[in-house]
């Protein structure tokens, strides 16, 4: 079962500490309007990752200790319950971590990607 999804990323703005680690990391001043909207929807697949990977933490824990994988309604519930401890503990709060590392890692790679470099004048020669 796939977990709904945490926040369009229109409506969220990205979490300002992640953001300034970003800054930092790239050594961009402000993102601009295109660029913070990359990196919303970044930060929701960061956040959505990290729930499905408590999540199913989540299982193999009550698996292990449980034994065998409860049947029927009991099932949905259990399910019902990984997914919604697994949302809380990603969007209160710094959560695990591993949002905010897989977020600073493919943002750096995008700001990177999406700068537009300046324009090499070395080697052109000028006639005037």
């Amino acid at each position: 079962m796939m977990p709904a999804p945490l926040a369009t990323a229109a409506n969220r703005t990205v979490r300002a500490d992640w953001l300034r680690d970003l800054k930092r990391q790239v050594s961009q001043v402000d993102p601009s309007p295109e660029q913070l909207q990359g990196l919303r929807k970044l930060q929701d697949a960061a956040e959505q990752f990290e729930a499905m990977f408590v999540k199913q933490m989540l299982q193999t824990m009550r698996q292990s200790t449980m034994g065998e994988a409860p049947q029927g309604m009991g099932a949905l519930a259990y399910d019902f319950l990984d997914d919604s401890i697994a949302k809380n503990a990603t969007q209160s709060g710094p959560g695990f971590g591993l949002a905010r590392s897989v977020f600073a890692a493919t943002g750096s790679a995008y700001l990177r990607t999406q700068t537009v470099p300046r324009q090499e004048t070395q080697g052109i020669e000028t006639h005037g």
